[in-house]
């Protein structure tokens, strides 16, 4: 599914960065669909929320305790060092590439400039998608970082949800989880919307607790799988799943807006079954275990660090393009470029992180005291040993 979902950003994004080409197949603009990809960022945040609860959930409907400490010390481990990565690379772009034009092609314009220190600390800090909330003239390296942002503010509150869930119950926690993503969408709405700027609106109601939801129905959707395997049935999650798709899409996005809070709730939602429906032999798990999608997924996390600067910086030179020469050199040519460039990014930077945090889980069973289930059993004498249990 991260396959699928990096897949369809990828599509958008050579859709859009490209300035919305026309495509037409019979009179229909068949390449205004490419543009629906972006929905792959609100599976993402249903996949993080239901990664992160699989392992802690028992399969008698009790969790696990979650150690804080090294929780977050794995997450850092398999985030940062591919992402810091990606921010040093892109840094120095920005002071090279004006460069190197100059010296071979001064009259070519490059998208990559140089950046202060202030962008490079916010990235780094993983709070630019707020200052540039509040100061729409801050510079990004690259714009696609605010949904990493996101996906690791909502990190931070991770434990805080398995206590609510653990203390209170995982549905109490799904609806205090709704409750506060509906007023946050509300307050942030009525507070920037009335200046008709689209980038405060975006950035407000799709930040913070704006985007919860769905990753609070990714933890939903492990916990049914693990608790409740036997009551899935995959063909009807399918169709549930793509029913509330449609109507998230037809009857919220596209009437109500794609701020609505229902149009992210609902799209959320139709993931969330398809995952359920996938879990399953059917043809959710045929499409999402088909192996170019399982090969991509293996790498979907380098593709979402390096594609949009890469992509915006290749338009500089093949921009401008309509039909099917717009397809081929956007959605086929630049995308898979940028698939072969992330695959060797994941190779140089993202797995070797891999194996890090396998080394630091193992080092932690080796050290870590043993729980109280695992401690040697007493052992009844001889005499007594026909009579144990």
């Amino acid at each position: 599914m991260r396959g699928f979902a990096s897949l369809t950003v990828l599509i958008a994004h050579s859709f859009f960065f490209s300035g919305g080409y026309v495509l037409t197949i019979g009179g229909v603009w068949v390449s205004k669909a490419f543009g629906w990809g972006t929905f792959g960022v609100n599976l993402f945040l249903v996949i993080s929320g239901f990664s992160l609860a699989y392992g802690l959930i028992q399969p008698d409907g009790s969790w696990k305790k979650i150690g804080i400490k090294d929780f977050f010390i794995r997450r850092a481990i398999r985030i940062l060092p591919p992402y810091y990565a990606a921010i040093l690379i892109f840094s120095l772009a920005g002071w090279f590439m004006p460069l190197i034009y100059k010296l071979f092609d001064a009259s070519h314009y490059t998208h990559f400039h140089p950046f202060g220190l202030a962008p490079v600390l916010a990235h780094g800090l993983l709070v630019a998608n707020i200052t540039y909330g509040l100061n729409h003239n801050f510079p990004l390296l690259n714009g696609s970082f605010w949904s990493l942002e996101v996906e690791v503010q909502f990190y931070l509150l991770f434990p805080l949800l398995i206590y609510v869930v653990r203390r209170f119950g995982i549905f109490n926690m799904m609806g205090g989880v709704l409750v506060l993503n509906a007023l946050w969408r509300m307050a942030t709405w009525n507070l920037v919307a009335p200046s008709g700027d689209y980038t405060s609106i975006w950035e407000w109601t799709w930040n913070g607790p704006g985007r919860m939801f769905e990753f609070a129905l990714g933890i939903l959707a492990a916990y049914i799988l693990v608790r409740y395997p036997n009551h899935i049935s995959p063909t009807m999650c399918m169709l549930l799943g793509g029913l509330i798709l449609w109507l998230g899409y037809s009857y919220m996005y596209v009437r109500e807006g794609p701020f609505s809070p229902l149009s992210d709730i609902m799209l959320g939602t139709g993931f969330f079954f398809l995952i359920l429906s996938a879990s399953k032999r059917g043809l959710m798990y045929y499409l999402f275990t088909w192996r170019p999608l399982l090969w991509l997924g293996a790498f979907s996390y380098s593709l979402y660090l390096i594609h949009e600067p890469v992509m915006v910086e290749m338009l500089t030179w093949f921009g401008g393009r309509q039909g099917w020469a717009a397809f081929f050199t956007y959605t086929i040519g630049m995308a898979s470029v940028i698939i072969v460039l992330a695959y060797f990014f994941y190779r140089a930077f993202e797995k070797p992180t891999i194996g890090w945090g396998r080394r630091y889980s193992q080092w932690r069973q080796r050290t870590a005291p043993p729980p109280p289930d695992f401690e040697s059993p007493v052992t009844a004498n001889t005499s007594e040993q026909h009579a144990a249990p």
